[in-house]
């Protein structure tokens, strides 16, 4: 005799519903604090819905521990950096 797959049977619409909701709320509470990190560092807030990716996360974190955040340049560098085409000195 063979064991059942699932230990109760298999999960219909409501068990389904749930676990889409916990994840959702789960992924709701991860992105919601790196906006925020993202957008006080100078970033565009936009780039912490790259947590929702998988591997993708991980690699945001070590993106925003690494790389200089535009709020801490001086205003000079932020403005070259922001048109590297510029000619005036």
């Amino acid at each position: 005799m063979t064991q059942p797959l699932f230990a109760f049977g298999m999960p219909g619409v409501q068990e389904i519903a749930a676990i889409s909701a916990i994840t959702i709320v789960i992924s709701f509470i991860n992105v919601v604090p790196l906006w925020l990190i993202c957008k006080k560092a100078g970033f565009h807030p936009l780039i912490s819905l790259l947590a929702l990716i998988p591997y993708f996360n991980i690699l945001l974190l070590f993106y925003l521990a690494f790389t200089k955040w535009p709020v801490l340049m001086p205003p000079r560098a932020v403005t070259r950096a922001r048109n590297p085409y510029r000619t005036e000195p």
